[in-house]
């Protein structure tokens, strides 16, 4: 997702979070604005929800910050409302770009399954590709999944239970995964619509 989708998506989360938030820069996250944004949200026909569970290796059965350095967030798309049958809406695996927002702005790229499977040991790849988010046409019904964020990308953050340490400039701030945002793309009607919702737990 480049910088200037990322930034609308998070102005738009700002701007539906209340009137208590103030709207910061496109480009930057402030420290706490992510706090307190619904893990569920509907923003049109599109219903989306994301949680993050300190027990996913029990879904797994291993650890995947340790084994792949990957964060795995599980989320669920769905259509709801007037013209949920009719609406043709998608996750264009081109364009769909996930991305976690961290409380201090720092952005988590998405893996796709089958990479995130090669970095385990073969006994455990099927599962990790077989649970992760499908991409393809949205329904009523919803599609759920996991969506593996790259820790591996950035050198200076650690998992620590349900936060992230992150260490910049000889200080280590924890970032608590219930105050950052999922964002991604969603093809509907032949536009794209950004979206982004809080992670719960």
């Amino acid at each position: 997702m480049s910088r200037s989708i990322l930034g609308a998506a998070v102005v738009s989360c700002v701007a539906c979070a209340g009137p208590l938030r103030t709207e910061a820069p496109p480009s930057v996250l402030p420290p706490s604005a992510a706090h307190g944004f619904p893990a569920q949200k509907l923003d049109g026909l599109v219903f989306a929800s994301a949680r993050f569970d300190e027990h996913y290796d029990e879904a797994f059965g291993l650890d995947l910050a340790r084994a792949a350095d990957v964060l795995p967030i599980a989320v669920t798309v769905a259509l709801r409302g007037p013209g949920q049958d009719e609406a043709r809406a998608w996750l264009n695996p081109e364009r769909f770009a996930p991305e976690l927002v961290l409380a201090d702005g720092t952005t988590l790229a998405a893996l796709p399954p089958r990479v995130v499977a090669k970095r385990v040991a073969e006994r455990y790849g099927e599962r990790v590709e077989s649970k992760g988010l499908a991409t393809g046409l949205l329904s009523p019904r919803g599609t759920s999944g996991w969506l593996y964020f790259d820790l591996g990308s950035h050198t200076d953050l650690e998992l620590d239970g349900a936060t992230i340490e992150h260490s910049a400039g000889g200080r280590t701030r924890a970032l608590a995964i219930d105050e950052s945002l999922v964002t991604f793309a969603i093809t509907l009607d032949d536009r794209e619509q950004d979206f982004c919702v809080g992670v719960g737990r």
